[in-house]
């Protein structure tokens, strides 16, 4: 194994972003910290502006120069034109690897999604034109991969080029009928693939050749370490709290339905805003008086960990019906809290029955949910086993370094 230090290496990181607002990619926060350690140079280049700026080591600068362009028709039209010969060689990738049905069903789709690919690839080119000593990373594998991809075939030059894949990037049902978009391809012109989870290595090695099986690994995130000590009771009920984006495929508008269900003296605390609140604040009209809430909003990362420290909490409840393997659970172990969650994407690789929380069954009928809440509530949780499994398999110190390492072994090859 290499030694990890620092070295001229330029890292280019592309974010959806990631360092701008306050609550998306939480888990980069960490993860540039470690980054910062090997690479003396790091340039961040989200794809969506948004208001606030969090802390970055040093080394680190922002760039706007690609961010997300909504395209005219007559320029979509233009870069498929100008680009045809890879236009054709892309979609031909794709239609032996979905089906010409599928293909020619959802073609305005793949071919808008190619377009802006297309648009950011021009642009690449011209930035990055003069600079080779670097590591391409994206965060995720539907952000600018693609563009990468192409710029890379282009250049025909051997640059490092990663990407992590996590949920909406991986997994075919979040894109209905068509699946990942492009994914063959991405996976030929790729270095290295990081896939968060277990259960997401395994999808996606039943996806692609066996070709391509080598160039995938597996990264887990990873949070900081937290204390587990006694801290001041927030309320004498049992408090419960869930931490997600008010979106409806996480399902926060069930859980004043299934609290309602419960006939338990409970507080809960919701952080995260979204377009489903008022779904939520309606059905919290059925919370009899047994249950107190608060939604708390759109909070920061930092305010979200402060509260952990302070105050005693019961139970992380979760009812989402898609995820990868949840930073905010993690989060949660690492302060000794169980989690109570469905099954679903990574989760059963940190939700373990009877040592971190309870699995939910596959069900949106809150009925089916209250038994497993109700055990969850007062079932003997130890705390210090909890944070020996946190400890084992999602510390940032752990994983980030082991990553970084493996970055530094990869560049050195």
């Amino acid at each position: 194994m290499n030694k990890m230090e620092k070295n001229n290496t330029i890292l280019y990181l592309f974010t959806s972003e990631f360092p701008y607002g306050i609550e998306g990619e939480p888990y980069l926060e960490i993860e540039i910290i470690y980054l910062a350690r090997f690479f003396s140079e790091i340039w961040i280049f989200p794809t969506q502006r948004k208001e606030g700026m969090r802390d970055l080591p040093p080394q680190a600068k922002v760039s706007d120069v690609f961010l997300w362009k909504e395209l005219s028709k007559f320029e979509k039209f233009l870069f498929i034109f100008k680009n045809i010969d890879l236009v054709v060689q892309i979609l031909f990738t794709e239609v032996k690897d979905k089906g010409l049905v599928k293909v020619l069903k959802n073609y305005k789709l793949l071919l808008d999604y190619l377009a802006q690919q297309l648009y950011m690839k021009d642009k690449m080119l011209h930035f990055f034109k003069a600079k080779t000593n670097a590591v391409f990373y994206d965060y995720w594998f539907c952000n600018k991969v693609l563009a990468i991809a192409m710029m890379k075939k282009k250049l025909n030059k051997g640059f490092k080029f990663i990407s992590r894949v996590h949920n909406y990037d991986l997994y075919d049902e979040r894109w209905g009928d068509i699946g990942v978009p492009f994914r063959v391809w991405k996976m030929k012109m790729i270095s290295k693939l990081f896939v968060i989870s277990s259960l997401g290595s395994t999808y996606l090695k039943k996806k692609v050749k066996a070709k391509f099986h080598d160039k995938i690994e597996i990264s887990y995130l990873g949070v900081n370490d937290h204390s587990v000590s006694e801290k001041k009771r927030y309320t004498d009920k049992k408090l419960i709290v869930s931490v997600a984006r008010l979106v409806p495929l996480k399902n926060i508008h069930l859980i004043p339905l299934l609290l309602s269900e419960l006939d338990e003296a409970v507080y809960w605390i919701h952080f995260g805003d979204g377009e489903s609140r008022p779904d939520v604040e309606a059905n919290c009209k059925y919370l009899g008086k047994q249950v107190q809430y608060e939604l708390k909003g759109k909070v920061s990362n930092v305010d979200l960990l402060n509260f952990y420290k302070q105050y005693e909490i019961d139970l992380f409840l979760s009812l989402s019906d898609s995820e990868g393997v949840p930073v905010s659970m993690m989060e949660a172990i690492s302060f000794g809290v169980p989690i109570v969650a469905k099954p679903v994407g990574g989760i059963p690789e940190i939700v373990i029955n009877e040592l971190t929380g309870f699995l939910l069954p596959m069900s949106n009928d809150v009925k089916d949910m209250v038994s497993t809440v109700k055990k969850a509530l007062y079932f003997p949780f130890s705390k210090s086993e909890i944070k020996k499994f946190f400890l084992n398999n999602f510390n940032a110190e752990v994983n980030y370094t082991r990553f970084v390492q493996r970055l530094c072994d990869f560049i050195n090859d």
